[in-house]
């Protein structure tokens, strides 16, 4: 393992960091509430901080976005065991990493 000397590292802003967490889960719960249909006949699966995994087609989802790089929204697949998940778009993000890294 490679030592960190403490004053050597690159810091990160930790209110920004905290605004996009919280942003992210809220957007994430919200999707995920809005599809939630109870144990009988569940549309919702499971959740995690950039995903939703659903069982149901993506015409059966309720206000959720999906489009492949448009921000705030999902990217949509199916997974082998049959049903869908969805995974929050951050190109936006890479795209202003890359400009600041081509200056």
């Amino acid at each position: 393992y490679d030592l960190v000397v403490e004053f050597e590292k690159k810091t990160g802003y930790i209110a920004c960091g905290s605004a996009i967490t919280s942003y992210a889960k809220n957007f994430t719960i919200t999707n995920a509430q809005n599809n939630y249909t109870g144990s009988v006949n569940p549309k919702f699966v499971y959740a995690d901080t950039d995903s939703i995994h659903c069982m149901c087609s993506r015409e059966e989802l309720v206000d959720v976005r999906i489009h492949p790089t448009d921000f705030n929204a999902w990217v949509g697949f199916y997974a082998s065991v049959g049903y869908l998940v969805l995974l929050l778009v951050v190109l936006p993000i890479i795209t202003i990493k890359e400009r600041k890294a081509a200056k």
